[in-house]
């Protein structure tokens, strides 16, 4: 299981030590290669579509709007507003009361006819030597510019409501022979149940339509749209209330998200800043005292881990553009992201330089942080990088370019801390050495504290490992001890690892604790549950917009009014056959029936078709029996009904093909109205009910559409997505945790860790109001791999561990991790601290999500999971003990485990080893020793008992392997003691979370040999013999 992280570690010691040889190279090569890079954010290849971005890519809406191009190009001459089934060169104006009454009244409808001519006549703008109006721009029919004609004729109706051949009746209206759909115009409508007229209304739709087909058209329409977006959002009428929209205001106003997001990035770096150099100041604590490490305040290496991430992320934007993958305006709040993400690193990196021994060399310290701190950023990297890359696989596009973007930024950011983050690293162990050097040389009284405090601890080491093994002493060493300080006053531990692996960690392993956890995470459990039932899926258009977007106004009254009564959907037949047959007919007459009368359809009344308009002129007008017609006469009617000048919108409606001298009907579309189109469930329901209409009839070959179908397929592809994300993500996270954590079972409890937050994450984002859609399905990828990153912090150090006992184990990795974890959460909350007052739906969601990761991710790391590692290893322990019982009453235990499990050997009472027939040895051994018994531990039991005779040749193994392990011999020295004495002791390891520099050994509770009082390694011999001497007198 350790294969990977042994290597990782091997390599990793390697190129520390080519860092510490050239940190100049390492720091200078990365700053200027980043300066190049980053000169690619001038070339951005932007791309603001949000149909595109936020729609899925293989979405039907996206088919059957290609059917009706391929049928109907937007660009064709001759304009009518309700066949335009897209936004495409078009201006909106939303009129409603600014009382929110009725606009019916004669001032009402004065103000929007003054309204309709202010657009027509006095938007004009200049540019250089052009002068530009509506009618200059506008898109014509019958060479005449659209001038929304309803105005005039509904205002006339108002005052002479008795004019002849006019019945202005809803939804459609009555003027002769001519039908007029009103629905799509006028909102909110009151009717008068006696003669069906229109008692009020509460909002008018006036369109503009502009002339796109060409590139000079196309300038001149943005042109003029710039300037009537302008003028019609300040203008002021006191009746009414106006809101605009045009086909490109959607795409310029989420461009302003990034806009709103520019001026918080310069406060967010300089938080960030403060935050990491305050984070350098270290707490020491000798006794009850705590004081300032003045030796760690420089915050070089915090400041550089900040402006590294900000180089790495400008940087990996400028390579990604150059590569030639689009951008667009979403991947704007990718920086706060990752900067204060990548920040952690940062902190893992110092306290794996603050935890290294001093009193090795500035290259060994070195190499010893880098080597400690390897894996931990190596799984932070690969966890986030992974779950980004997943997201990349994904049917919207804004997701994709944003995981593109965010996952670049991660691995270049990762390389510059390999490389620059680590030369900072070198000088600020090279700052350490001098100042302390310059304490050393400074001749102060602290060096003679130092060494008295150095001698006291070699005695009062004995002195408390006999009291605490109930050994009691006399003579000269129990004298020497009398009044003085126990090594645990003298000795200078860092403040925070000491409260989580003390204070802390002892609280939460109390059985009313972790009774209370148990408790706290069911009632977690099941409100995480509850909030994933209540899932709304779904993303309005103007969810994507900053707060106060003139937008947002329009949508939101089109959803109360448009929405509700009226919107129209456009239905192609491409292959209707031969209409002049009876039964052909029949069956195109009971498919527009099954639309109009469908549960959201409003009815006949509601459709616009040539071929019910085109029945009824021929028995009312013509006198003529549509089943007399030949199929020749039947298409000669058909033209002569669409050459009358009532007729004229449905000209456009039928696509004529020649079949031999005849003409024949090769596709045509119609309108139907529909109701109740005004929330995501509603709308959801009614596209599945018309394409279901639609396939019913496979024979026509149907296509139904409106510009809101693409939108609303994302809800249909939300989930899905969701799911497959999720999916990937995990497995990924998994394999990750498989491969770099050394026990199984701590991956099988941090992927629970992934799942439950993932869990949580989806459950509480739908009780703080968040919609399944692109915005979260970012957030959730991300959540994938930052949910990871703690939990797989404390499992790993606790994996590595090699206390027996599961409670030893978890205060080590609570002690050496909890704080850099906290910190890197903590930088994290500051750097989208700065969105949460922003009021864009996209960039508050973020702000949410981000929170419920790193607060559900530091539950699970500091308080879920301690208890499942150590109730998961206590229960091992107690089978593993059982099993030994059964099987030593059989005579079946090997004698390894047989050594480990006898631990009650007697004790001496005169400072001296007593004599039994089982000697204790205790190792206690720093985090260097930890790595050294768990990778050579394999190798080192499996040498034949001839290699390890106790003389120079089991000691020149020794220094073999002193190469590989850098100086650690606890293992070896373990090993070579258990073949020398192969049934005869007893040997337990210790860990020293807190304290580096230890190689300890006792034997029955007497300390025989220290690495930290001066004896150092057990390289020699002599020092071998000593404690084997001391073996011996217990078994004499």
């Amino acid at each position: 299981m350790d294969f990977f992280e042994r290597n990782l570690r091997f390599v990793s010691a390697k190129y520390a030590r080519v860092v510490y040889r050239y940190p100049a190279w390492f720091i200078a090569v990365p700053l200027v290669v980043g300066v190049v890079f980053s000169t690619g954010l001038l070339f951005l290849n932007k791309f603001d579509n949000a149909m595109y971005l936020y729609t899925p890519v293989n979405g039907a809406g996206k088919y059957e709007e290609a059917v009706f191009q391929s049928l109907w190009p937007p660009e064709a001459d001759g304009y009518f507003p309700s066949r335009m089934y897209s936004a495409k060169g078009q201006c909106f104006v939303y009129v409603t009361a600014k009382d929110g009454g009725n606009i019916y009244t004669e001032e009402a409808l004065q103000a929007i006819a003054n309204v309709n001519s202010y657009v027509a006549e006095q938007i004009q703008v200049t540019k250089g030597d052009l002068t530009l109006k509506y009618e200059d721009v506008c898109a014509r029919a019958n060479n005449a510019c659209y001038l929304n004609p309803l105005v005039q004729i509904v205002k006339a109706f108002r005052q002479s409501p008795e004019a002849a051949n006019v019945r202005l009746t809803y939804p459609k209206m009555v003027i002769g022979n001519q039908a007029i759909y009103l629905g799509s115009t006028i909102g909110g409508v009151e009717i008068n149940k006696s003669n069906g007229n229109i008692l009020s209304a509460k909002a008018w739709m006036l369109v503009y339509p502009l002339k796109f087909s060409s590139e000079d058209d196309q300038y001149k329409k943005d042109l003029w749209q710039g300037e009537f977006e302008k003028r019609m959002t300040d203008y002021d009428n006191s009746l009414l209330s106006i809101s605009v929209f045009h086909d490109n205001s959607l795409d310029n106003e989420l461009n302003r998200n990034a806009q709103v997001l520019a001026p918080r990035l310069l406060p967010c770096f300089l938080l960030l800043l403060a935050f990491s150099a305050l984070s350098t100041v270290q707490l020491t604590k000798r006794g009850d005292r705590v004081c300032v490490n003045m030796r760690s305040c420089s915050p070089l290496v915090a400041i550089g881990g900040v402006l590294g991430a900000c180089l790495g992320v400008a940087s990996s934007m400028g390579l990604t553009s150059y590569l030639g993958f689009p951008y667009n305006k979403v991947v704007a709040i990718m920086p706060f992201l990752i900067v204060s993400v990548r920040i952690d690193n940062t902190f893992l990196m110092i306290a794996a330089l603050a935890a290294a021994d001093r009193r090795l060399s500035v290259e060994d310290r070195i190499v010893e942080a880098i080597s400690e701190a390897a894996v931990s950023i190596f799984l932070t990297v690969a966890t986030d990088a992974l779950s980004f890359g997943v997201g990349c696989v994904t049917d919207f596009p804004a997701v994709r370019i944003f995981c593109i973007y965010t996952c670049s930024a991660i691995v270049v950011t990762f390389v510059y801390q390999l490389t620059l983050l680590f030369g900072l690293l070198v000088y600020e162990a090279r700052r350490e050495d001098q100042a302390a050097k310059k304490v050393q040389e400074s001749g102060t009284p602290i060096s003679a504290i130092i060494s008295k405090v150095v001698s006291l601890t070699k005695t009062s080491t004995a002195a408390s490992c006999k009291e605490q093994n109930g050994v009691r002493s006399e003579g000269k060493v129990s004298n020497d001890l009398k009044n003085k300080p126990t090594e645990k006053e003298n000795e200078e531990v860092e403040f925070f690892n000491n409260f989580f692996s003390g204070q802390y960690a002892t609280v939460i392993m109390s059985n009313q604790a972790r009774v209370l956890t148990a408790l706290i995470f069911l009632l977690y459990a099941a409100a995480s549950i509850y909030g994933c039932m209540g899932i709304r899926q779904g993303l309005e258009p103007y969810k994507l917009l900053p707060l106060g977007s003139y937008v947002a106004t329009y949508y939101q009254n089109l959803e109360k009014y448009m929405w509700t009564y009226g919107i129209q959907m456009h239905v192609a037949v491409v292959e209707p056959g031969n209409l002049a047959d009876y039964k052909q007919r029949e069956k195109a007459i009971s498919l527009v029936r099954m639309l109009a009368e469908s549960r959201y359809g409003i009815g006949v009344e509601g459709v616009e078709c040539w071929l019910t308009d085109y029945l009824h002129f021929l028995t009312r007008q013509m006198g003529v029996d549509v089943d007399e017609l030949s199929s020749s006469s039947f298409h000669d009617y058909v033209m002569l009904f669409l050459n009358m000048p009532t007729n004229e919108a449905y000209r456009n409606d039928i696509i004529w093909e020649t079949q031999g001298s005849a003409m024949r009907i090769k596709a045509f579309r119609f309108l139907v109205g529909l109701k109740n189109f005004n929330d995501t469930v509603s709308q959801r329901e009614a596209v599945a009910e018309m394409r279901r209409i639609a396939s019913n009839n496979v024979g026509f070959n149907v296509t139904t559409f409106n510009k809101m179908w693409p939108y609303v397929d994302q809800y249909d592809a939300i989930l899905p997505n969701i799911i497959q994300e999720c999916g990937f993500g995990v497995m990924c996270m998994i394999l990750l945790a498989l491969v770099l954590i050394p026990k199984a079972v701590c991956s099988l409890w941090v992927t629970f860790a992934i799942v439950s937050v993932d869990l949580g994450v989806i459950g509480f984002m739908t009780l703080w109001g968040l919609n399944m859609d692109t915005v979260s399905m970012i957030t959730i990828v991300m959540s994938i791999g930052f949910s990871v990153d703690f939990s797989a912090h404390i499992a790993y150090a606790y994996s590595i561990q090699t206390a027996t006992e599961p409670v030893q184990r978890i205060r080590y990795a609570l002690g050496q991790l909890a704080w850099p974890v906290i910190q890197g959460g903590i930088s994290t909350m500051l750097g989208v601290l700065l969105l949460a007052d922003l009021g864009s739906y996209m960039i508050v969601s973020f702000f949410k999500t981000v929170f419920l990761v790193i607060t559900l991710g530091l539950l699970h790391a500091l308080l879920f999971l301690p208890l499942l590692l150590t109730l998961t290893g206590e229960f091992s322990e107690k089978c593993r003990w059982h099993s030994c019982r059964i099987r030593k009453s059989v005579g079946s235990v090997p004698q390894d485990i047989e050594r480990q499990e006898t631990n009650n050997c007697d004790k001496s009472n005169n400072g001296l080893p007593a004599h039994n027939t089982c000697v204790c040895l205790r190792f206690r051994v720093d985090q260097c020793g930890r790595f050294a018994l768990r990778n050579l531990r394999t190798n080192l039991l499996d040498k034949r008992t001839s290699d390890w005779d106790g003389g120079k040749s089991s000691y020149s193994l020794l220094r073999s392997m002193r190469v590989q392990a850098k100086g650690n011999f606890a293992e070896q020295l373990k090993a070579n003691i258990l073949k020398r004495f192969p049934n005869e002791v007893s040997i337990t390891t210790e860990g020293t979370p807190q304290v580096t520099g230890f190689l300890e050994i006792e034997v029955n509770g007497c300390l025989v040999h220290s690495k930290k009082n001066g004896d150092g390694f057990v390289d020699t011999e002599e020092k071998f013999q000593k404690i084997c001497s001391a073996i011996e007198a217990c078994l004499k």
